[in-house]
């Protein structure tokens, strides 16, 4: 398991899942989310207010930290290579849109023991204009249908392989990222000297100093 580190950074995000951050912000006890943003010097009152467009962003983030520091203090986060319900950490990786409709972004690297994807909906790339078709569906099926689709397994029973298929799919460059996400599912599974295979669904993914 991972110490307390409750540091917050600047970070250059790729990825943010707006819909996993509103979601678990809203279970944090207030008093304990007072007390975490008092801590960050945040102003609670503008993240649990209506937005207005020109605050999203500034809200986003603000949230995300307070989140963040929660996890870290409250609940089971661990690494790729020791995993509990969250993970974090920092990987050389490849990423880019998956799936038949490319609604998916899938984020895949390794460690020296455990081949890593992440993957979630692309609409939460920033920068990124989605057309209309992709979807802000749950990411874990939405994953497992376009892991299926695209290397025709029965994701069921066999989504190891069907991680380690779609991970050689990604194309150059590598980035060095670092990332925060919810573990879906490991697997004991051999692949190119490692013995595990991790999936997981990201809260963010950002280009590492």
């Amino acid at each position: 398991m991972l110490g307390r580190d409750d540091r917050v950074r600047v970070r250059d995000y790729v990825y943010v899942s707006d819909g996993k951050i509103d979601m678990l912000f809203g279970q944090i006890p207030r008093p304990l989310a007072q007390r975490i943003s008092a801590e960050l010097r945040i102003d609670l009152k503008l993240i649990s207010v209506s937005l207005r467009e020109e605050r999203a962003t500034e809200t986003r983030y603000a949230k995300l930290a307070v989140v963040e520091t929660y996890v870290r203090r409250h609940l089971a986060l661990g690494s790729v290579d020791d995993p509990a319900l969250y993970v974090c950490g920092t990987l050389p990786m490849r990423w880019g849109p998956y799936g038949l409709e490319r609604e998916v972004v899938l984020f895949a690297g390794a460690s020296e023991r455990t081949l890593v994807a992440l993957g979630g909906s692309f609409t939460h790339v920033l920068g990124s204009a989605p057309p209309a078709t992709r979807s802000m569906r749950s990411a874990a099926p939405v994953l497992y249908q376009a892991l299926a689709d695209d290397t025709h397994l029965k994701v069921e029973s066999a989504w190891p392989r069907a991680v380690v298929a779609a991970a050689r799919e990604l194309a150059p460059p590598t980035q060095r990222l670092e990332f925060f996400a919810r573990v879906i599912g490991r697997a004991e599974h051999e692949v190119k000297g490692r013995d595990a295979v991790l999936l997981g669904s990201p809260l963010y993914v950002a280009n590492a100093p």
